[in-house]
């Protein structure tokens, strides 16, 4: 589930301790009191200024965050 915290918009790097302290803060409102959640990705070329090298950049970012707040986790 992705909770929004690393932009398709933009292709500046987030930095990876705040984006962290986002994940950490999202848990706690995810779905809460309903169950639920939803979240989008997207970028197209006509709509953002990412390249390719900023969006392979972002889901290494991404999985960079993923192992840390859950070691060994797929």
């Amino acid at each position: 589930m992705a909770v929004g915290v690393v932009t398709s918009k933009s292709p500046e790097m987030e930095d990876l301790g705040k984006t962290e302290g986002r994940v950490r803060e999202a848990a706690g409102w995810v779905g809460k009191d309903t169950g639920e959640s939803e979240c989008g990705f997207a970028s197209h070329s006509s709509g953002n200024a990412v390249k390719r090298d900023d969006m392979t950049n972002k889901r290494k970012l991404e999985r960079q965050l993923a192992d840390k707040i859950w070691p060994g986790q797929l």
